[in-house]
């Protein structure tokens, strides 16, 4: 089976990372493998993004952490993508916005 990793960063927009999860959630049935790399500052938000992350991994989402503690490396979106590759063992990877919906 192929795997894809979805890439995203998030700030102050988890109801919209909700609603992309839960479009993702509904595509786990097809042909790939879907794992998700969230980067995140810690205790942001609210709900706050680990609160996210745990409901949707509770539901099944295969979700990898990709948390920063400080907003210096996180506010350039090339630098967490950077990371996000470096840390990416599946065989496709695409870089998304927290806006997305996948139908």
């Amino acid at each position: 089976m192929k795997t894809i990793t979805i890439a995203i960063q998030c700030h102050n927009f988890q109801k919209r990372l909700c609603m992309m999860l839960s479009s993702i959630h509904q595509q786990v049935k097809g042909d790939y493998e879907i794992v998700v790399d969230i980067s995140y500052l810690e205790n942001n938000g609210k709900p706050t993004t680990e609160e996210v992350i745990d409901l949707f991994s509770s539901k099944g989402l295969n979700i990898k952490n990709s948390p920063y503690n400080s907003i210096e490396r996180l506010q350039f979106r090339g630098y967490t993508r950077n990371d996000q590759l470096k840390n990416c063992d599946t065989d496709y990877l695409l870089f998304a916005d927290t806006d997305m919906v996948y139908h």
